[in-house]
């Protein structure tokens, strides 16, 4: 997203459009997204020097779309993962403008770091965020994110609990 931001595109679509003739490319980002040599193929042609061992695609562990994926060399079942883009810590964009891979996990509904809920989609117009839009912290209607106003969590749900048995 922050290359199609920054190149003047309206959308992830537009972009894959433009760089590799492929009309319907909602389903070619998302496979982008957990296959690393596609997402590769995006970058070389935006002409961008990726780090070795540094993407944010995830691998899989197997062969199949339902494989686990694998994330900081731990397998993930498949089914941990959200894959809408849709959840976010308006306290984490204001601060640091990116998107955080622990937001695609199912399990989070706290941010560790701010202690407050997730929210889901634009809180200015409630449109739904879409993993190809085009801007990262901006919704479509204009609404900034980060200004989002946070909600404060349960203590309870980020304290760990120890089951002794």
């Amino acid at each position: 997203m922050r290359a199609v931001q920054g190149n003047g595109y309206p959308s992830l679509q537009s972009l894959i459009w433009a760089y590799f003739g492929i009309g319907q490319a909602k389903g070619w980002v998302k496979a982008s997204y957990v296959d690393p040599r596609r997402f590769g193929q995006i970058v070389d042609a935006l002409g961008i020097e990726e780090v070795p061992g540094d993407s944010p695609a995830f691998s899989r562990s197997g062969p199949t779309s339902e494989s686990d994926r694998v994330l900081e060399g731990m397998t993930v079942p498949e089914k941990m993962f959200r894959e809408d883009g849709r959840y976010y810590c308006p306290d984490c964009l204001k601060e640091h403008r990116y998107w955080r891979t622990m937001w695609t996990l199912r399990p989070y509904s706290v941010c560790p770091e701010h202690g407050k809920l997730l929210l889901r989609d634009c809180t200015a117009c409630g449109a739904k965020l879409e993993p190809w839009r085009g801007k990262l912290v901006t919704c479509q209607c204009g609404g900034d994110l980060g200004d989002a106003a946070s909600v404060p969590a349960d203590p309870a749900l980020t304290q760990p609990s120890m089951v002794i048995t």
